[in-house]
C-alpha cells in the first residue's frame, strides 16, 4: 500500500511542478489613474489667398474643459498650455475621455474645438485659424 502510493506521489510530482504561479500586480502602475491619455495640438494660420503659404502660430494659448458648462461660459480652464514656435503643444496626463478645447491668440481671435481621448493614447487636434 505505502509503495502503491509512493508511486502515485512520484506520477503527480510532475504536474504539480508544471502549476503556473501568477505574478502579483503591480501597486503603482498607473498611481494617477490617467490612462496615459495625452492630446497633441497644432495651430495654424491659413491664408485665404491663392500661393499664400500657411504658417504655424506660437503664442496661442490651448485651454482645456471637461466640463461643457464651464466651456460655454468661459470659466476657468482645468489645463492650458501656450504653443512654442513650431505652433505644438502637449498636454499629458489627463483623466477625462473628452475635452473642449478654447484656443486663443492675442492678433488672431478664439477658435472652438473639441476632442476625444481614450485610454492610452494619444490625440491629435489641428486648430486652424482662418
Amino acid at each position: 500500500m505505502l509503495l502503491q502510493v509512493a508511486r502515485y506521489m512520484i506520477l503527480l510530482l510532475p504536474l504539480m511542478a508544471c502549476e503556473e504561479e501568477l505574478p502579483a500586480p503591480d501597486q503603482n502602475f498607473n498611481a494617477s489613474e490617467n490612462k496615459n491619455r495625452t492630446i497633441i495640438a497644432e495651430v495654424r494660420h491659413i491664408y485665404d489667398f491663392p500661393n499664400g503659404l500657411d504658417s504655424m502660430v506660437a503664442g496661442a494659448t490651448v485651454l482645456l474643459y471637461s466640463d461643457r458648462d464651464v466651456f460655454a461660459t468661459a470659466g476657468i480652464a482645468e489645463k492650458y498650455r501656450t504653443t512654442d514656435s513650431t505652433g505644438k503643444v502637449v498636454i499629458e496626463f489627463l483623466d477625462q475621455s473628452y475635452y473642449w478645447i478654447r484656443t486663443v491668440h492675442p492678433d488672431l481671435g478664439e477658435v472652438l474645438d473639441s476632442v476625444s481621448t481614450p485610454e492610452y493614447t494619444s490625440s491629435f487636434v489641428f486648430i486652424d485659424y482662418l
